[in-house]
């Protein structure tokens, strides 16, 4: 089980109301990751920690091309630390916004949206539902939908 010295946290990628996630490095392979820290784990009653347990292992049996994947969770300093596939082409939002009004072409809005229906359908046949569709949980090159919600 990994630590958090186990990576270099190279730059921040985001935050929600939960935590923040981090493009990371793995120390002793040099790998690339996304790393979501989720705050206040330790805040948890018992029984709602065993909730977001089995939801983490829950992560670790999807697999599909279009679900970004689960790598490992540990948790300390009370911080549950999820380390997912880092998807270099980022998010749609942010391709969007880097295109400053630049229309993409029908022929890339529908390989998005069939890659992303394709990841929601791998998603909903394993009975998870995801809670937060939108722009920024879905990742660009090879299309990912990111399970966290």
């Amino acid at each position: 089980m990994s630590v958090r010295a186990d990576f270099v946290f190279e730059r921040k990628l985001g935050a929600g109301a939960n935590g923040c996630v981090f493009r990371v490095r793995r120390v002793a392979d040099e790998a690339l990751y996304a790393l979501k820290e989720v705050d206040g784990f330790d805040d948890l009653a018992p029984p709602a920690q065993l909730v977001v347990l089995r939801e983490v292992r829950l992560l670790a049996a999807v697999d599909h091309p279009h679900v970004v994947s689960y790598k490992e969770s540990f948790i300390e300093a009370g911080k549950l630390h999820i380390v997912m596939e880092l998807c270099a082409g980022g998010d749609v939002h942010s391709m969007l916004k880097r295109r400053a009004g630049e229309l993409l072409a029908e022929s890339e809005i529908w390989r998005y949206f069939g890659e992303a229906l394709r990841g929601l359908e791998h998603l909903h046949s394993l009975s998870i539902l995801h809670r937060d569709i939108k722009s920024l949980n879905v990742r660009t090159h090879r299309v990912r939908v990111d399970p966290h919600y």
